[in-house]
């Protein structure tokens, strides 16, 4: 329990990470290289994914790809409408690992969406030709001569709503899927290629490649180029994989295959000990093996099953690359591959808002992650240093002044949220799954501060804990033992346990035995406000005790007999009504014009156990407001509680600011999946 929500469940409460998933075919990854050929007149047809674009299906293809420049809805609209955050795809979904391979996609083509100012907007297929010199796009009304932007003529490329025309055009669709190419037309006037991509990824690797071409200044790129940016990080990774001589195929030809293959032998490693020296460099013992696997099945059979130091650099450059950190980089850097410390210090102040960032803080960045001595030397942070350094503490958004709890906790018990598990005891489903402790356990682990218990009669006179249907039954004694093992184990802020009593009164004395022997001076057994007359207004409106108050405390919360309950003849019992605590079956009781209640008996040996936080049921907002004491806690099932969040957010915030609600899952959650917390912490819900 803290200021700030912890929600640990034995069904934990987990963050939804609603990250779209990529659309396939707005990268497709291909081995083939670049080509590089002298430079040639545009084809009038191009191949691409074994389909011919010919002048003979121009005027279908053009019909087909117009978009209306509105914010109607069609289902070309609705695939590029996709939320994220800043880059949709997941670093195994793209093998993007240098600019050599954002060039090979250029070639291949992308689909993008070119916005106009006027009414239609058209998708054309745009493509970088073989010599890097232009991009041309099809298919187009003008003359393929005419449907082109050289190299040489673009001074600038931008992601995002950049231009008047995006800003006005372009709002349908997510800014970071956009891209605007700015050059000089025929006339010398400045003009700009607006761009709309199927994905940020792809916009990112057309601003990526754009950007190292246009940096050329005109002069041509040749393969030689593409290799010096990846020189020095190439070394590095040559020198971390070493594992003999080199088996390269120049050397290969020269040799007879006896020759090669005992070559090869003597200078490659097998599966095992490749999987290890990957694991080195941090990358998990399955990924190394499947993409092993893969390698091994384009080797010649001689030499299957061993491993050079080339097999491993390619490896760990295809499964550590992450394509939206290298984007990162070279939008940061002069278009190279490393960032230098100039580099760094604006990364720093404007896309992680530090200020005044000194040249000696990035040295020393530099110096702690850049994995390459010869990169330290030079003062440059390559794509492997950075990477560590965005996925060092260092980058954390969490606040490390946060680590330990830091909020005033001397308020009163309602104005923290509480980490709260529900069915603690289950470890499947809720119908027939198995029970166990380790759910306990699992839960007060993580901080959990809230647990769930379900007692019913056992079968051998000892109560039992479990779910009233056909799961596993565990001893209610092994329970409590576990949790007083386990209690203050992770923090010493006092532990609530929800018991739903369905015991016979014998049973019931077992139970309060049980609490009593097990947890001992650990108990919750004092406070005040249940001494005194239940009707007057201050202890209406008395606070409820602090977690600093309740420290190392376990509170008991359940029903509990009223304290003017009458004790004639000294009965070891009382009754009471037999009330759902969920609100949404109570108000459907409501609903029935009937004033016979069903009453229930409940031992005084466990009710004088709840002491601090009793079950109540819960009518309306203002029968609440009225007459609810502070120590009740009414419970509402997840749908209830979402329809008050909704329809009554005001009066719920209002209600959660003078008592403690809880809320449950639903009952048709029977593979035990998990309620979003959120919506009922964004009301005040303290138990979620």
């Amino acid at each position: 329990m803290n200021g700030g929500t912890d929600e640990t469940n034995n069904n934990e409460h987990s963050s939804l990470s609603n990250s779209p998933a990529s659309s396939s075919s707005s990268v497709r990854p291909k081995e083939e290289k670049i080509s590089f050929h002298s430079a040639s007149s545009y084809e009038n047809s191009i191949l691409t994914q074994n389909k011919m674009y010919t002048a003979s299906n121009r005027a279908n293809e053009e019909n087909s790809t117009t978009v209306p420049n509105h914010t109607e809805e069609n289902p070309m609209n609705k695939s590029l409408k996709r939320k994220v955050v800043s880059f949709s795809a997941m670093p195994c979904e793209k093998k993007v690992a240098d600019v050599h391979d954002c060039l090979r996609y250029m070639q291949e083509g992308s689909d993008f969406l070119k916005v106009r100012s006027y009414v239609r907007q058209f998708r054309r297929l745009y493509k970088l030709n073989d010599c890097l010199t232009a991009i041309s796009w099809y298919p187009t009304s003008k003359k393929p001569s005419k449907a082109i932007i050289t190299i040489d003529s673009i001074k600038e490329v931008r992601l995002g709503k950049t231009t008047e025309r995006l800003r006005e055009h372009a709002q349908q669709f997510e800014n970071e899927s956009m891209l605007s190419i700015i050059y000089k037309d025929g006339n010398n006037d400045c003009a700009a290629l607006d761009l709309v991509a199927s994905s940020p990824d792809e916009a990112n690797i057309w601003v990526t490649g754009l950007s190292c071409l246009i940096a050329r200044h005109g002069s041509p790129l040749t393969p030689a180029d593409l290799e010096d940016r990846q020189t020095m990080r190439d070394r590095w990774l040559h020198d971390a994989f070493a594992v003999g001589l080199s088996s390269s195929a120049s050397e290969s030809e020269q040799i007879n295959h006896n020759e090669y293959q005992a070559l090869s032998a003597k200078s490659s490693i097998d599966e095992e000990e490749a999987v290890r020296l990957l694991g080195d460099y941090g990358i998990s013992q399955d990924k190394a093996k499947i993409r092993l696997q893969e390698l091994q099945t384009r080797k010649h059979e001689d030499v299957r099953g061993l491993f050079s130091t080339e097999d491993l650099v390619n490896v760990f450059k295809k499964l550590t690359t992450r394509p939206e950190i290298y984007h990162l980089l070279v939008r940061y850097s002069q278009n190279q591959d490393f960032l230098s410390t100039e580099d760094l210090t604006l990364f720093l102040e404007a896309e992680q808002g530090m200020s005044k960032v000194a040249s000696e803080k990035c040295a020393d960045i530099i110096k702690k992650f850049e994995p390459s001595t010869e990169a330290k030397l030079l003062g440059h942070l390559g794509i492997d240093g950075f990477m560590n350094f965005l996925l060092s503490p260092e980058c954390d958004i969490f606040n490390p002044a946060n680590a330990s709890v830091y909020q005033d906790m001397d308020q009163s018990l309602n104005h923290y949220f509480i980490a709260s598990s529900h069915n603690t005891f289950l470890l499947a489903d809720q119908l027939k799954g198995p029970s166990s402790v380790d759910g306990f356990i699992h839960a007060l682990r993580r901080g959990c501060r809230c647990l769930d218990l379900h007692c019913f009669d056992g079968s051998d006179g000892q109560p039992s804990i479990h779910n009233g249907t056909l799961t596993s039954h565990i001893p209610l004694s092994e329970v409590l033992d576990v949790i007083n093992y386990h209690a203050f184990e992770k923090t010493d802020y006092p532990l609530i346990l929800c018991i739903e009593i369905q015991c016979s009164i014998s049973q019931q004395e077992l139970v309060a035995q049980l609490l009593v022997e097990k947890f001992g001076e650990k108990l919750f057994l004092h406070y005040i406000l249940l001494t005194m007359d239940i009707n007057t207004n201050s202890d209406k409106n008395r606070s409820l005790p602090s977690p600093n108050d309740l420290r190392g405390k376990i509170i008991i919360k359940s029903k509990k007999l009223p304290p003017c309950f009458p004790n004639e003849n000294n009965k070891e019992y009382g009754e009471i009504i037999d009330d759902a605590d969920c609100y949404e079956v109570t108000r459907r009781r409501s609903r029935k014009e009937s004033n016979s209640k069903k009453h229930r008996k409940l031992s005084r040996a466990f009710s004088d156990l709840v002491c601090l936080l009793r079950s109540a049921p819960f009518e309306d907002f203002n029968t609440a407001f009225n007459e609810q004491q502070s120590d009740q806690i009414c419970t509402f099932s997840e749908n209830a509680g979402l329809r008050l969040a909704t329809s009554d957010a005001e009066e719920f915030i209002n209600y959660n600011k003078r008592f403690i609600s809880r809320v449950t899952p639903g009952t048709w959650r029977v593979d035990s999946s998990n309620l979003n917390p959120q919506d009922f912490w964004n009301v005040g819900c303290q138990m979620g």
